[in-house]
C-alpha cells in the first residue's frame, strides 16, 4: 500500500513511501527519523493512506492504535510438544502458526539443553480467544503453505477481475494526442474520460492553446499491443480461469465529444 506522512518540528515536509500495512508504515516512518536525524527533534503529525494518483484515502490511527488493531485481527494458537508441553501463542494464519510454533519449539530446547531436532511437534490447535476451547486441528506445515497459495491465487484473481486496469490514448482536435496513459475499467468508461480531460487540460496548458478551439475527439482503448505489461498481466490471469473471457480487441469509446 501506498502512503504520505507529514513531517512537524525540525522536518517540515512530506514522503511518499510504500508498506505492506499501517504498523509497517509507522515504523518506517519511524526508522527513518531515526537514521537521518542525530541533534535535531523530529515528530510525526499524521500519515495517510493515499491511492495510485497521490490523493489521501484515510489518515492512520495512532501507533498503538494500530498495534491493537493488528492484534485483535490474530488468532490464537496452541502447541502440543516434547512430552506433552503446550503453549498459547498468536499468529495471522495456519503457515505463520507453523513458523512460531517451531520458534517456540528451539527456544524451549535452548533453555532446557536439549537438541531442537530432538523434540518433536505433535500437533497445533487453533483456539477461540474468548473461551479458549479448541475450533480445529491444523493440517501439516505443506498442505498449510499449499492452502495459503491457492487462497492468495483465488483472491488474486478475484482481484485481478475487480479492478481492472487499461492503456488508453486520447486523440485532440488540433490533430495532437497524449498517450498511452492507465486508467481503471469502469462502468461507461468513466476513468479513461475524466482521465481524457485531464490530458487535455494539460496539452492546453502546456502548448498556450485557447481551451474554445481544442476538445477531445476520440479515446482508443489499447487492449492487443503486447509491449505493456497491464495487457500481458490480463492475458496471463485469463489463462487460468475456468472460464476465459473472449480476448478484448482495441476500440474507440463512443460519445466523447
Amino acid at each position: 500500500m501506498n502512503y504520505k506522512v507529514q513531517y512537524c518540528k525540525a522536518w517540515v515536509g512530506t514522503w511518499k513511501f510504500s508498506a505492506s500495512n499501517d504498523v509497517e508504515a509507522w515504523k518506517t516512518v519511524k526508522e527513518n527519523i531515526k537514521e537521518h536525524t542525530l541533534t535535531v527533534v523530529v515528530d510525526i503529525e499524521s500519515i495517510h493512506e493515499i491511492d495510485d494518483y497521490g490523493n489521501c484515502i484515510r489518515q492512520l490511527p495512532s501507533y498503538e492504535d494500530c498495534l491493537i488493531i493488528v492484534d485483535a485481527a490474530l488468532m490464537l494458537y496452541k502447541v502440543n510438544f516434547n512430552e506433552n508441553n503446550i503453549e498459547l501463542f498468536k499468529a495471522k494464519d495456519d503457515v505463520n502458526a507453523w513458523y512460531k510454533a517451531k520458534i517456540i519449539k528451539k527456544e524451549y530446547a535452548d533453555d532446557n539443553n536439549l537438541k531442537n531436532k530432538n523434540i518433536k511437534i505433535n500437533w497445533i490447535e487453533e483456539i477461540d480467544r474468548s473461551s479458549e476451547k479448541t475450533i480445529r486441528k491444523l493440517d501439516n506445515e505443506t498442505k498449510c503453505k499449499k492452502a495459503r497459495e491457492e487462497s492468495r491465487s483465488a483472491i488474486e484473481r478475484i482481484n485481478s477481475e475487480k479492478i481492472e486496469k487499461a492503456i488508453y490514448k486520447v486523440y485532440f482536435s488540433d490533430g495532437e494526442c497524449s498517450g498511452p496513459f492507465i486508467a481503471e475499467v469502469k462502468e461507461n468508461d468513466v476513468e479513461a474520460l475524466k482521465l481524457a480531460n485531464f490530458k487535455l487540460n494539460q496539452h492546453i496548458e502546456y502548448n498556450n492553446l485557447d481551451i474554445k478551439k481544442i476538445k477531445i475527439t476520440k479515446i482508443e482503448e489499447l487492449n492487443e499491443n503486447m509491449n505493456f505489461q497491464i495487457n500481458i498481466d490480463r492475458v496471463q490471469n485469463n489463462k487460468t480461469l475456468k472460464n476465459p473471457k473472449p480476448e478484448k480487441k482495441n476500440r474507440f469509446i463512443e460519445n466523447v465529444g
